[in-house]
């Protein structure tokens, strides 16, 4: 038997509890284990120091298991503060959807006092037409296990609807301890009634420029299209699909005549943030007609100035400028005619005489009073 007066020979602590009983070892005191191994028999005195290591692993493990609750209880009474005051609502319900805990922001959101609140299934702050909302948000919670979130409409106590977000997850229960779930609300109604007017107003903007009749198109800084506007068919006969897939399109269905510049304009437009453009071109339809489009452009800066690309409207011209050249070869004709009726007053012509003389001559010049000398009149009308 190990001799109490002779320290012990140290073994490397592999396991707590030979570290615990190392330790507890070291703080006896040697001088008391001496004078027990002189005043009592060997036997007694081993059985003696055993009980003291014994004794002192004890105490050892009280003053680890009260520093523990100590930890324990300031981290619960922290958590417990965070879960107070936390700025989001916060809840836990049963399985079956009953409120046992809640924070006071989730009762601020839902109008509700504790003793109102407390055991109160949470599907009543729903708001009826969400409900199937909720309802399906805790089956998903129960089939997987995985968080889940959803938005809906609250119902509180005394006040309006509000749009809010819920973020749930399972709460981990120890073995024969029932279902619970954790709930956080966040009221986002400010978020959802402006992400609705955004859309609102994203769609009334969109019905407008499909619905143009000229082809409107807005192209990035790099000169890629962004939009398009059907009315792309109607002025160049292919859609809105086809120049978006094929950025050289429009290039190519230019009037070989007219395609230097358009070449030359978009490299400008591209280069240039600030200025505005204004171009008249003509391209090949797919049915071979020819077409003339007014071209017009101007910069797009975001709210912060950022260069955002060009917004360019183009206008089919071509039944104006058919219209134009008529018009030009009318004034033309009345100006020859005028022309004629003077020379007529001052030679004494009848009308007549005029009117037989001209359908004696064919020729659209000659009848605009073109040739006039040459059917041996002295003066000549200007054309």
């Amino acid at each position: 038997m190990a001799d109490p007066g002779q320290p012990r020979k140290q073994k490397p602590a592999s396991e707590p509890a030979d570290e615990l009983r190392r330790t507890a070892e070291e703080r006896l005191d040697g001088h008391s284990a001496a004078v027990f191994a002189a005043a009592a028999p060997a036997d007694l005195a081993a059985a003696v120091h055993e009980l003291r290591v014994r004794e002192m692993e004890l105490e050892m493990q009280n003053e680890e298991l009260r520093r523990a609750h100590l930890e324990a209880d300031a981290l619960r009474e922290k958590y417990s503060e965070l879960f107070r005051l936390a700025p989001v609502g916060c809840l836990t319900l049963s399985g079956e959807g009953i409120v046992d805990d809640f924070n006071s922001m989730a009762a601020r959101l839902l109008g509700a006092k504790r003793e109102t609140l407390t055991g109160q299934p949470f599907s009543v702050f729903v708001f009826a037409p969400d409900r199937s909302v909720y309802y399906r948000h805790i089956h998903l919670l129960m089939q997987s296990g995985a968080p889940q979130s959803c938005d809906l409409r609250l119902q509180p106590v005394g006040a309006e609807p509000f749009w809010a977000h819920l973020d749930g997850r399972s709460q981990d229960a120890a073995e024969g301890e029932p279902l619970r779930y954790r709930l956080t609300l966040t009221d986002v109604h400010e978020r959802i009634l402006a992400e609705a007017a955004l859309r609102e107003s994203e769609e009334k903007y969109r019905i407008v420029a499909d619905n143009t009749y000229d082809w409107e198109s807005w192209t990035a800084p790099d000169g890629g299209y962004v939009y398009i506007s059907p009315g792309c068919e109607r002025v160049t006969g292919h859609s809105a699909a086809e120049l978006l897939a094929d950025p050289g399109l429009l290039p190519a269905i230019t009037h070989p005549d007219d395609r230097e510049r358009i070449l030359e304009h978009l490299a400008a437009s591209a280069r240039d943030e600030s200025a505005q453009h204004e171009l008249v071109f003509r391209i090949h339809a797919p049915a071979g007609d020819e077409r003339v489009v007014d071209h017009r452009c101007k910069p797009v800066h975001g709210a912060d100035g950022a260069f955002l690309g060009r917004r360019a409207s183009n206008r089919d011209i071509t039944a104006r400028r058919q219209a134009e050249r008529r018009l030009k070869e009318r004034a033309k004709e009345l100006q020859a005619l005028y022309g004629l009726s003077e020379i007529a007053e001052r030679r004494g012509l009848a009308p007549d005489d005029v009117y037989q003389e001209l359908r004696a001559y064919p020729d659209r010049d000659v009848r605009a009073g073109r040739s006039w000398t040459e059917r041996g009149g002295h003066e000549t009308v200007p054309s």
